[in-house]
């Protein structure tokens, strides 16, 4: 064994050897890497992380835009890294994922530039990542206990019995579903659905209990049971309150201190400290629940939007409050995923369901005016004085209501009606301009059929923008130049909406309406959805601001699963087009194709790798007939084909070992503008190795990236002497980590050594490299688990081309996280 890991760390330092005298080609801008994963599971959140290459000073933010099969995309801020750790990262909640996830990243410049990735056409051909199979197994029962857990010790107070058997829901239709606890049949006492039983004892004295579930045929015959042993504990008085308490708090603090010379750009940023936490609350009393969340930064700044979050939250039966902070959606037209900072609350009870809330979905940043100095010269001595003023422009709050009623069944039969206003509060600033007013009317439906394997569904939106009330409601007068008319003054309903010359449209019409139809059907193994989008160039929701316009299409999508869901395959097609009112210079058409494979083996005993295979291609033309536009003609080309797959080993005496390998090519190609042709080409190589005689894993990747911008001569002239050329560029970047992680006490105290090194050049040739010592330790406190854990990293940076831009950092991290 001694032996075999002597090798193993021999390896990794000749490896560490030869990459580090490696200098490879980059230009100046920030270089930005993502590798989409092999696939998301339903209902579990997913970690995007961006990883950032070189340039990471230059970024002010990043946002990450995703959404499902239509044409609305929700933005949200993803969360930054250091030097130390060059990444960006967010999080898709899982109640969002149920389907196959479209996502692009818009990166923001200190400079006030912006960029995409990818970077042609983002909006168009985001990034796609398929849902992984759920894999059956038969070995498996189909019943799950979901309390009590296992993992936690229940007492006599909090004791209930929930078991699921979603699994065989359509299977045991029409059979019978007992319970019997410590051998007693207490099934008249459940809840029984058809996929949830639950049940709590009126009285239960701590010790040993048995709990059994079977299901019996109409003949009386047992279809399928399950039988567990739990352990009841007795409550102490000391724990007992009024309402339960429990929750979760943790608190990060780091520290950055930087050694630079005064012409690099960490010169004036020489010490950093930011801190960070959150808390969690959440209990119950009988029928009351409630939870309540706080996160809190010091990235929280006055000029910018909101960072830190505030929410808490009530439910009683058929009713449920928040306040605060709350992400509020009605359908994807007019409120999607959008963060209120305000009250809210659902009232759902049966077939009727009625949902409302009123907030701000921007907070007021102050604007101000500053004066400009200049030097008097004609005075002795020189004086200061003002010369001119500028304003540094502030922005509205702005604020939003809905009120959103359905009747019927979601899971059956459902129809929806909403009202969404948006206003900016021209009292709230001095410095701003342009405040807004808009209101949405939507209406929406669904039906399912065959517990819920055919679903048709619709929805229709209508809206009305003003783009300026700062003059507040037209007059009768004016009114009538517009060759507008109306059954009542525009003063009258001023409460209700500004009308002037402003408004966006004047006069409702269909260019107004935003729309889509949908179904989706799960038959033989396969699982169909299509969808038609249609938004118009005037329809505006300030509510979903990333919705786009001026469009319709369809989107079609097929996934087949086969082998017990061990291997899937994946097939889609969409096609939109724009210039809806024919208003525009062309008319631009998008088209795109993907297909998929992936195969998630589960053979008990027989080892067999994972294997993604994927292929994506999209299209853009524009044709302009007035030769005089002909700078907004389009003719792009786009294709990805992307490859991975992972094998576990056997596992051998020393160390059970798993090999990942990532591939992707991307290639663009412009036939109007040819300097905008590129190429880029990802691949990454991973081993996971955890060792079985000493407490001991190790992590090792070697990554690489290529871009090529491949421009062609433009032929503006008959000679070759007239002509223009542009230069080739290429770029190369290789990043390569390591990691060890030991275990002193299992499950308890573990540290872990990382290193990470990357080479890029060009005309200045640089590297990095960032060695990280940390560890952490999970105690008892207060008879509940605490965790403290710290880390210590040093960045040294080289430039070899210009010695004085060299700089190194120290960081240290400390993290305390507490469970209650």
């Amino acid at each position: 064994m001694k032996k075999a890991f002597f090798v193993y760390f021999c390896a990794i330092l000749w490896l560490t050897s030869i990459i580090t005298s490696i200098m490879l080609q980059a230009d100046e801008l920030p270089q930005l890497n993502h590798i989409p994963p092999e696939s998301i599971e339903k209902a579990k959140s997913f970690y995007v992380e961006l990883n950032v290459f070189s340039g990471l000073d230059q970024i002010k933010e990043v946002y990450l835009f995703y959404k499902k099969a239509n044409l609305g995309y929700i933005q949200i801020e993803m969360l930054n890294g250091s030097e130390m750790n060059p990444y960006y990262k967010a999080e898709i909640p899982g109640d969002f994922i149920d389907q196959r996830i479209e996502y692009y990243f818009r990166i923001h410049l200190i400079n006030g530039e912006e960029f995409t990735l990818p970077k042609n056409d983002a909006m168009n051909n985001p990034y796609q990542v398929e849902l992984k199979p759920v894999i059956i197994k038969s070995t498996v029962s189909a019943f799950k206990k979901l309390s009590p857990t296992d993992e936690f010790n229940f007492t006599t107070r909090d004791f209930l019995v929930a078991i699921s058997y979603f699994a065989i829901e359509d299977e045991i239709e029409g059979k019978t579903i007992k319970l019997f606890f410590d051998g007693m049949d207490v099934s008249g006492y459940a809840t029984i659905t058809s996929n949830l039983l639950v049940y709590k004892p009126d009285r239960i004295i701590p010790g040993i209990h048995t709990i059994e579930i079977i299901i019996y045929n109409n003949d009386g015959s047992v279809y399928d049971s399950q039988k567990w042993i739990v352990e009841v504990k007795s409550e102490k008085i000391t724990q007992k309150l009024p309402i339960s308490v429990n929750g979760d708090f943790y608190a990060v603090s780091r520290f950055r201190s930087t050694s630079a010379q005064d012409s690099s750009y960490y010169y004036d940023e020489q010490n950093d400290w930011k801190n960070f936490g959150r808390l969690n609350l959440y209990g119950s009393k009988d029928w009351f629940r409630y939870n309540g969340r706080i996160y809190l930064s010091s990235d929280e700044s006055k000029t910018r939007q909101p960072v830190n979050r505030y929410a808490f939250e009530m439910h009683i039966p058929h009713f449920s409050m928040h306040l605060g902070d709350h992400t509020q959606t009605f359908n994807n037209t007019t409120i999607n995923g959008k963060n209120v900072r305000g009250i809210s609350g659902v009232f759902d009870y049966g077939i009727i369901k009625l949902h409302s809330f009123y907030g701000q979905i921007k907070r007021n940043i102050k604007g101000r005016d500053e004066i400009i100095y200049g030097v008097d010269t004609t005075s002795v001595p020189y004086d200061t004085v003002p010369v001119d003023t500028t304003i540094i422009e502030g922005s509205y709050k702005r604020n939003c209501f809905g009120l959103r009623l359905q009747l019927g069944n979601e899971r059956k039969l459902a129809f929806g009606l909403a009202f969404l206003k948006v206003k900016d509060d021209v009292s709230s600033e001095k410095f701003a301009t342009n405040p807004k007013d808009n209101i949405i009317f939507s209406i929406d439906s669904k039906l399912a059929l065959f517990r819920q394997k055919l679903v048709f569904g619709a929805e229709i939106s209508t809206s009305i923008l003003n783009n300026d009330i700062s003059t507040g409601a037209i007059s009768e007068q004016d009114l009538d130049t517009l060759d507008v008319e109306l059954p009542f003054t525009p003063s009258s309903v001023e409460d209700i909406f500004v009308i002037n010359e402003h408004m966006v449209p004047l006069i409702p019409s269909l260019n107004s309406i935003a729309g889509e139809i949908y179904t989706r059907a799960f038959f033989y193994n396969n699982l169909l959805n299509i969808r038609y989008s249609y938004v118009g160039g005037s329809y505006n929701s300030l509510a979903n601001p990333y919705l786009q316009k001026d469009i319709a299409g369809i989107n079609i999508s097929n996934t087949y699963r086969l082998l017990n869901n061990q291997l899937s395959l994946t097939a889609g097609y969409n096609s939109y087009q724009d210039n809806l009112n024919d208003n525009k210079f062309g008319t631009t058409n998008s088209k795109g194709f993907y297909c998929s494979m992936n195969y998630f083996p589960l053979v008990k005993d027989v080892y067999l790798p994972c294997v993604n295979i994927n292929y994506q291609q999209s299209t853009r033309k524009k044709s302009v007939a007035d030769t005089s536009y002909s700078e907004y003609s389009i003719d792009q080309f786009n294709n990805t084909i992307g490859f991975s797959t992972s094998y576990e080993m056997p596992t051998t005496r020393y160390a059970k070992t798993r090999f990942s390998i990532s591939i992707s090519n991307s290639n663009s190609v412009d036939n109007e503008k040819k300097s905008f042709d590129s190429n880029s080409q990802n691949y990454l190589f991973s081993i996971n190795s955890n060792f079985n005689d000493i407490p001991l894993s190790s992590k090792f990747s070697i990554g690489y990236m290529k871009t090529e911008d491949k421009p062609k001569i433009i032929e503006n002239a008959d000679t070759d002497s007239q002509r223009t050329y542009i230069d080739k560029t290429s770029n190369d970047y290789l990043s390569f980590s390591f990691r060890e992680e030991y275990s002193f006490i299992p499950d308890k105290l573990n540290t872990y050594f990382d290193y990470h090194l990357l080479n890029y050049g060009g005309d200045e040739k640089q590297t990095k490299n960032c060695f990280t010592l940390g560890g952490n330790h999970k105690f008892n406190l207060f008879r509940t688990e605490t965790y403290i854990s710290g880390e210590l990293a040093y960045l040294l940076y080289k430039n070899s081309t210009l010695a004085e831009r060299n700089y190194n950092q120290t960081e240290f991290r400390l993290k305390i996280s507490q469970k209650f």
